[in-house]
């Protein structure tokens, strides 16, 4: 007997879809940050100096320099998670529905 306040089984691509824009928010939020970090540390000038020098040699985009490994890497990442986690929190909340009622329905 399925209780009506059980949550429907399966996977919900809504889920599968926010992992996918939450990753490609945080790799693109983030990147230039990334890039001015990791420029610094290989040339040991300053913050102002590596980010004159990004946007004299690359233009605004070399602040989005090796963005597509790492959004690969982040929305196969982030879509996973996000429909693990939905899929866990469904099957806890079913859990916790089904023992709270017992398994004929009735309230313990």
């Amino acid at each position: 007997m399925v209780h009506a306040g059980l949550p429907e089984d399966g996977v919900r691509l809504q889920e599968t879809f926010a992992g996918v824009v939450s990753a490609a928010a945080c790799v693109y939020a983030g990147l230039p940050f990334d890039v001015i970090k990791t420029r610094m540390q290989a040339g040991g000038a300053g913050l102002r100096q590596t980010a004159m020098s990004i946007v004299q040699t690359c233009g605004p985009r070399g602040f989005y320099a090796g963005a597509i490994p790492a959004l690969v890497s982040q929305v196969s990442e982030n879509a996973a998670l996000f429909t693990a986690n939905g899929f866990a929190v469904r099957a806890a909340c079913r859990w916790k529905l089904l023992f709270s009622y017992g398994h004929n329905g009735s309230a313990k």
